[in-house]
């Protein structure tokens, strides 16, 4: 048996067209995502900007997702199957995984930490690894890539009841503009952010400012619904080639990511899309087709999960790229194969046979999902929340050390020099600073915790000097506090 999936070719000519069967060139497509993604993070050269296959991978589950509901609103009136599917479909290959690193790290403890682990799979399975990145939490580490995950998850309990609402009235239209509306408030807030200086992490972490690309998924999918749907289809689909070269100069250059490239990337997506619908004999819907290239579409998603623990810890023990690659790529491919066929598959045949109606799976699945997601915001969020509601004042818990002797050295770094380490009430915002007396220095905070390189010349001062948080902004966050520097030696 192959590890790697097929299909007949018999199975891509009955799909030439759009239709809600199945379609190998969008498992293709997949493809052209997941591995922008593999080799970005390999380092492969030419591929600096692949983290925008996110982006494709977005477009395409909002696509695919808007086509499953408007199905299954029409033989069911319930979302509960839909619920019940995607549980099956995505759970059981994640817990594969997390089960996998805690096995791992357990018995590896010199190759990865079990409290690390232990932290990133609860992040992970409670799908708010999107918050913890977003609000710089420390946490996932080794599943770091699982943020997208978590997006995913909180876009798949919200949009079908936004989609039931809107589909209520009964009129295409309605949900267009439902969908369309929901589009532009996302999109404008991402760019206000942008403007008002929230930090990269939110803005890239965030749902909300970063669920554009599946409800750009979702509006093309209700487009294809229309009357119009075949002329835009037929239209969309001749742009082939520049959705080609938009995306590869994205995934060329070594840009970071912002809202603007993001949305020239689902753009591309959704060219792509329309190629993969309606031109199956242009060298895209060829390539999209080749047999290759949709066996690794079929794994695209165990692939995207296994890929990053296995650099990330063989790039935290320094092994050298190209060796990191070449052990890394081809362990990613086999791992993902074996998540495939021995997980995946075996899992999915549940949803023909299954011992209690689906609608109570359905209610099952969805309830899981919510009571873990808060189950996640208060395990990982709680003080950040508290902090955004609870406007108590900001002030300096603990600092060490306080009193400096001149010429003390403490926390020495590699390099020799010393670190000021800091507790505060509040989380502290990107760009905050330190100021000892007129002295400005950068600092480096997580959460409520806030460190600072002190120079060398400052500790052969002796001197009685006031510590005070600057924020953003140039103003202070806290009261001051003493900070003094004695003549004494050791």
């Amino acid at each position: 048996m192959s590890l790697l999936p097929a299909f007949s070719s018999t199975e891509a000519e009955k799909h030439t067209r759009y239709s809600l069967g199945y379609n190998p060139r969008l498992d293709g497509l997949r493809a052209v995502a997941v591995l922008s993604v593999l080799f970005s993070h390999y380092r492969i050269p030419g591929f600096a900007g692949g983290g925008y296959g996110v982006d494709i991978f977005f477009v395409l589950s909002g696509f695919l997702i808007t086509q499953v509901l408007i199905k299954d609103l029409e033989k069911e009136r319930t979302l509960l199957p839909f619920y019940w599917r995607r549980f099956l479909r995505l759970a059981p290959a994640l817990v594969w995984l997390c089960l996998a690193l805690a096995l791992f790290s357990f018995f590896f403890k010199n190759w990865a930490d079990f409290g690390t682990a232990r932290q990133d799979i609860l992040s992970s399975v409670f799908y708010v690894a999107n918050w913890t990145r977003a609000f710089s939490l420390g946490s996932p580490l080794y599943l770091g890539n699982c943020w997208s995950l978590a997006i995913e998850e909180q876009f798949y309990l919200l949009w079908p009841l936004f989609f039931l609402i809107f589909a209520s009235q009964n009129n295409i239209r309605h949900l267009i503009a439902g969908a369309f509306s929901l589009l532009f408030v996302s999109i404008s807030w991402a760019f206000w952010a942008t403007f008002h200086q929230y930090s990269s992490a939110r803005i890239y972490n965030g749902f909300d400012t970063h669920c554009s690309g599946l409800l750009i998924g979702c509006c093309l999918a209700l487009i294809l619904k229309t009357r119009r749907g075949e002329a835009f289809l037929k239209v969309g689909g001749r742009f082939w080639p520049l959705a080609m070269i938009v995306f590869a100069v994205l995934v060329w250059l070594k840009a970071t990511w912002n809202v603007f490239l993001s949305l020239l990337a689902d753009a591309a997506a959704v060219l792509l899309i329309l190629t993969a619908c309606h031109a199956p004999r242009s060298l895209a819907g060829r390539f999209l087709e080749l047999r290759t290239v949709v066996a690794v579409g079929k794994i695209s998603y165990s692939l995207y999960l296994w890929h990053y623990p296995i650099f990330l810890v063989m790039y935290l023990h320094g092994v050298p790229w190209a060796l990191n690659a070449g052990i890394g790529i081809p362990l990613s491919f086999l791992a993902a194969a074996v998540s495939y066929w021995f997980v995946e598959q075996p899992i999915l045949r549940l949803r023909a046979t299954t011992w209690m109606p689906v609608n109570r799976l359905g209610l099952a699945a969805v309830s899981f999902s919510i009571l873990g997601i808060l189950a996640g915001g208060t395990l990982f969020l709680r003080e950040t929340i508290t902090d955004a509601f609870f406007l108590s004042p900001t002030s300096i818990i603990a600092y060490g050390p306080h009193v400096l002797k001149a010429g003390e050295s403490f926390n020495v770094q590699a390099d020799g020099e010393s670190y000021l380490w800091m507790k505060v009430s509040r989380t502290i915002p990107n760009g905050t600073k330190l100021r000892i007396g007129s002295r400005l220095l950068e600092a480096n905070g997580t959460g409520r915790g806030l460190s600072a390189r002190l120079p060398r010349d400052l500790l052969s001062e002796i001197k009685k000097n006031e510590m005070v948080i600057i924020g953003p902004d140039g103003h202070p966050l806290a009261p001051p506090v003493p900070f003094e520097i004695t003549a004494d030696s050791q």
